[in-house]
């Protein structure tokens, strides 16, 4: 292969040599366009059109959005500068804004209306330009544009020639971190961007789902005052949070059907509970990670009625209990009760607890107490776990002989426990018991525990003993321990068999529910499956069971049992638009009603029947001649509006208006602000897709002939 001569380009750097060159020539022959549009549409001269072109691209815009997103996420010790370098840059726009009303050529171009028309003239200086030309085809279009049409929309955004919108952005994040710390700020700014992009985002789509959330402050100011408003009422909430461990477990906590602000206002109020009670911020946040999220809610509602319970796992950790398994317990043992005493698992692994040589006797409860909920000797088993340090040892083989159905061994297990032995005699006894079949050991039934001592001490010597071996066991999930519960409790096969159904019928991250009922509110179990069978499938009651504010409203209908099944049953056939709106009502919550957004409607489905005060048609292309014969297509009085038009022009459309938008030729930042004007106002938008007065004339006459 020949070697290429230095100095010379290769095929590849020729093309893209050329194309450069070309693009080069367009932008050269696009700005000669502009400047002689520009004189002929304002009479300027060369060296006006330099000043304009210097003033307009002076605009710091550019610069407000850098400090915007840095305002947003240089969010460290030194905040506070940062909120100063913002507040001088919006000082360097309203200076810049006074420059522009102070320009003779800036107020020329504000004061003067476009319209199709005089662009054609100015593009192509002769009365009658070249026929379907599309504007943006023309060399210099973009540039005129900009330094016409959409330098005056930036001047209306920002009417009163400041941006008072970001500088009340700026002063209450400084006075949230000069009253929090970075995390909680942090948070703050997250959960705005999320609400702001809700709002702006579901309301008008499209090209806002990639725009970046400082354009959006900057853009939007109606849309930041509304958001705005909102999470200033719940800055208190933020500001309980208490720090990074706090915001922490904000975090970890899911909406579960409730706003942010709901969720905000309600886990800073625990937070805020639980560090004046003394709780570890950090082992909370840990304990809720290692738990699945649809439970989290649950475990932390716990915690924060007890909050001990947090000191409580510092003390069994050093028992090797995991993060994972206290949660487990906690969630679906801890508040179970012992059928034979007036006091629940979690009460009974706390008092033994309190002493650190049963400490393993406390986590043989926490692993395995659900085995001796039906124990009638739950009373004696829990004095041995409080005073015998080998108390461990002793519970371990009294649940392996009952689960075995071995009461005899189980009995004397217990009277080795109560005689409190020392550790070498306590073991050579249990293993006098291990080699002793049940049936020989029907001689403990009558006896007193020192009897069974005595009489297992003299029979030792004799037996044939079996070397001690660990014993193995799963622990029992909480749907079992439930099922096992309501058979020792003696309830119906009946309510058995509709909560086995209830189990079957509810998805999986729901059936936490059924779990919660049989914990808390046991009576109400009943009724429970009851509303499950009947109404399981339906969006209202899937609304109750998903949502945690409507779940616990609904527990205390249960409670009252006030016939709020009838209600429900009215709601869950009645094909409501807004179940969320209705049930709130039912069930007398405040909540957030959530709104379904319609998708934009296309012209064609208007009905021709609907009476309009005025047609108005916003975007295209057209001439003067156009615009005279559409507006004289109908009876009804019609109103162009082109691509050429002032943003403030929109705030001239009333709700007695009907607006046909033309989108085959709009910007992007006027049909955004169109759409969310009419969304606001309740004013009806349509799109019309097709370019061309031909088309638009055939469609408002078909439409509005009948109405006229």
């Amino acid at each position: 292969m020949a070697r290429k001569r230095r100095g010379t380009l290769s095929r590849k750097e020729r093309k893209t040599l050329r194309e450069r060159r070309e693009m080069e020539g367009e932008l050269e022959q696009g700005k000669k366009a502009t400047v002689r549009s520009l004189q002929h549409l304002y009479g300027f001269s060369e060296e006006d059109v330099d000043k304009y072109f210097e003033l307009v691209n002076a605009e710091p815009k550019w610069d407000i959005i850098r400090a915007t997103r840095k305002l947003m996420t240089n969010i460290d010790k030194g905040y506070i500068k940062t909120v100063g370098a913002f507040e001088e840059v919006l000082g360097l726009y309203e200076k810049w804004v006074d420059e522009v009303r102070a320009s003779p050529l800036a107020q020329k171009v504000l004061g003067t209306r476009l319209d199709s028309d005089t662009i054609d003239k100015a593009f192509f200086d002769v009365e009658s330009p070249p026929e379907d030309v599309e504007h943006v085809e023309i060399p210099g279009h973009y540039d005129l544009h900009h330094v016409t049409v959409d330098f005056y929309h930036d001047m209306d955004r920002f009417e009163d020639g400041s941006l008072n919108h970001l500088r009340d952005f700026g002063k209450k994040l400084k006075a949230l971190f000069e009253e929090g710390d970075p995390a909680v700020t942090r948070q703050y700014v997250d959960d705005f961007v999320e609400e702001l992009k809700d709002d702006v985002v579901e309301c008008l789509s499209g090209f806002y789902k990639i725009i970046s959330p400082n354009h959006l402050i900057v853009r939007e100011p109606e849309y930041y005052r509304v958001v705005m408003e909102r999470m200033e009422s719940v800055k208190a909430s933020y500001l309980s949070l208490k720090g990074k461990e706090g915001v922490r477990i904000l975090s970890l906590i899911p909406p579960d059907g409730m706003s942010r602000q709901g969720v905000v206002k309600r886990v800073g109020k625990q937070v805020c509970s639980l560090e004046e009670r003394g709780a570890n911020l950090r082992l909370v946040g840990n304990l809720l990670a290692t738990t699945e999220e649809d439970c989290r809610w649950d475990l932390f509602d716990t915690i924060s009625e007890r909050p001990h319970i947090v000191s409580l796992y510092k003390t069994l950790r050093k028992e090797q209990v995991s993060l994972g398994e206290y949660a487990k317990f906690l969630l679906e043992e801890g508040d179970l009760k012992w059928i034979h005493k007036n006091e629940t698992i979690l009460d009974t692994v706390q008092h033994v607890a309190t002493q650190p040589s049963q400490r393993k006797a406390a986590v043989f409860f926490l692993r395995y107490g659900a085995e001796l909920l039906f124990d009638n000797q739950i009373d004696e088993l829990i004095d041995v776990a409080s005073t015998y340090h080998l108390s461990d040892i002793v519970l371990e083989e009294y649940t392996a002989a009952t689960k075995a159905k071995e009461s005899n061994r189980a009995s004397a297990m217990l009277a080795v426990g109560k005689a409190q032995l020392p550790a070498g005699q306590m073991r050579l006894l249990r293993m006098v018991l291990r080699g002793v079949r049940e049936e020989e050991l029907e001689w403990v039934k009558g006896c007193s525990s020192e009897e069974i001592v005595k009489q297992l001490e003299h029979s030792q010597k004799a037996a044939q003993t079996k070397k001690s071996v660990p014993i193995t066991r799963e622990q029992v999930d909480w749907y079992t321990t439930m099922f096992n519960s309501m058979e020792a409790l003696g309830m119906p096969e009946t309510t058995r068999r509709n909560v086995r159904e209830s189990y079957e019928m509810l998805p999986s991250p729901l059936q936490g529910r059924l779990r919660n009922i049989w914990i808390n509110q046991r009576d109400s179990l009943e009724e429970f499956c009851k509303d499950v069978a009947e109404f399981g499938e339906t969006e209202a009651y899937q609304l109750i069971l998903k949502n945690r504010t409507f779940f616990a409203a609904y527990k205390e209908q249960l409670r009252s049992n006030s016939g709020f099944s009838k209600e429900l049953r009215k709601l869950a056939v009645s094909g409501s638009p807004n179940v969320y709106r209705d049930l709130g009502k039912l069930l007398q919550e405040d909540v957030d009603y959530p709104e379904h957004l319609e998708e934009v409607k296309d012209a064609g489905t208007l009905e021709p029947t609907e009476l309009y005060g005025r047609v108005v048609i916003w975007g295209g292309q057209y001439s003067r001649e156009a615009k005279e014969k559409i507006s004289s297509a109908i009876d009804v009085p019609i109103e162009v509006y082109d691509i050429y038009n002032r943003r403030k022009d929109v705030k001239g459309i009333t709700d007695d208006d009907v607006v046909i938008c033309v989108t085959t030729s709009m910007s992007h930042d006027q049909y955004y602000y169109l759409k969310g004007y009419c969304r606001e106002h309740g004013i009806g938008f349509y799109h019309f897709n097709r370019a061309g007065q031909n088309p638009l004339i055939q469609f408002l006459q078909e439409k509005f002939s009948s109405a006229a």
